[in-house]
């Protein structure tokens, strides 16, 4: 029965553990594990974290746009849904819009 206890606090442990890396994980590592899903797109100089963060160039098909800002809302995600405020700034381009996914 000591051991079944102790099971379950390392596994609350391990939970609470994991939701702080995910809360705080910094968009430079997160762009390194999805970077080969994303196709044509390509971002440099990314910062901040995965919820607010900022790239300093964006490149589609290796033409570049300009610097890409975004945010997402952490509550709409407990309901597998997506909600992210995007935003490209650059010579040709200065456009904002707001994704949306179930």
């Amino acid at each position: 029965m000591k051991i079944l206890k102790w099971f379950f606090a390392l596994l609350i442990l391990l939970v609470i553990v994991a939701g702080a890396i995910a809360w705080t994980l910094p968009a430079d590592v997160a762009y390194r594990y999805v970077a080969s899903q994303l196709g044509p797109v390509s971002l440099v100089g990314v910062r901040g974290t995965v919820w607010q963060g900022h790239a300093d160039g964006v490149s589609v098909f290796g033409r570049d746009l300009g610097e890409l800002d975004w945010q997402v809302e952490k509550a709409p995600l407990f309901a597998r849904r997506l909600h992210a405020d995007l935003r490209i700034r650059g010579a040709d381009i200065d456009t904002s819009g707001l994704i949306e996914r179930a």
